[in-house]
C-alpha cells in the first residue's frame, strides 16, 4: 500500500528538522504511541495501541531512521508485530522551503498482515492516511507551542 502526501507548516526547516529528530516530540505526536525509547540516535523501540473497526491491539516494534541529510531528508523503516498482525513500512521524508515555512513530503510503502489486514485495503488505506494527517497536525501544534506561537 502506497501512502504519499505533503504538509506545509509555517515553521522554518531547521526547527522542523529538530522536531522530526526528537524522540519525545515524535512520541507525543504519533497517534496511539504508548512508548518510544531511543536505542541510539537512529533506532527506537516503539509500542503503539491501534484500533481499526473491531480489530484492536498493541503493537511492539522497531523504528530505524537512516540516510539523514540535515534540514533536508531521511528514510524511516518500521517493523512492528501484534497478536492481531504485523506492519512493515519504508518511508521517506523530504523538507523543502515553502515561503517562510516548510513543505514536508512523505512517501510510504506499507505492508500489513494478519487479522488487521482482514479489515480491507480500502479501509486500511484511509486509516493510514488519517493517522499520518493526525501526526502532522499534532506535530505542527507541538512545535508552535514549544515556540510560544
Amino acid at each position: 500500500m502506497q501512502i504519499n502526501g505533503e504538509k506545509v507548516i509555517n515553521i522554518p526547516i531547521h526547527e522542523i528538522w529538530l522536531g522530526l529528530n526528537d524522540p519525545e516530540v515524535l512520541r507525543k505526536c504519533t497517534p496511539g504511541c504508548k512508548s518510544l525509547v531511543a536505542i541510539s540516535d537512529s533506532e527506537f523501540e516503539v509500542e503503539m495501541q491501534v484500533g481499526i473497526a473491531a480489530v484492536k491491539g498493541s503493537f511492539k516494534g522497531h523504528i530505524t531512521i537512516s540516510d539523514k541529510v540535515p534540514d533536508s531528508s531521511y528514510h524511516v523503516s518500521v517493523d512492528a508485530t501484534s497478536p492481531i498482525g504485523f506492519t512493515r513500512m519504508q518511508g521517506a521524508l523530504t523538507l523543502t522551503p515553502e515561503g517562510e515555512g516548510t513543505k514536508i513530503t512523505h512517501e510510504v510503502d506499507a505492508q500489513i498482515g494478519g487479522m488487521i489486514a482482514g479489515v480491507g485495503q480500502r479501509i486500511m488505506g484511509g486509516f493510514a492516511k488519517k493517522q499520518i494527517e493526525n501526526f502532522f497536525s499534532t506535530f505542527e501544534k507541538e512545535l508552535k507551542t514549544t515556540r510560544g506561537d
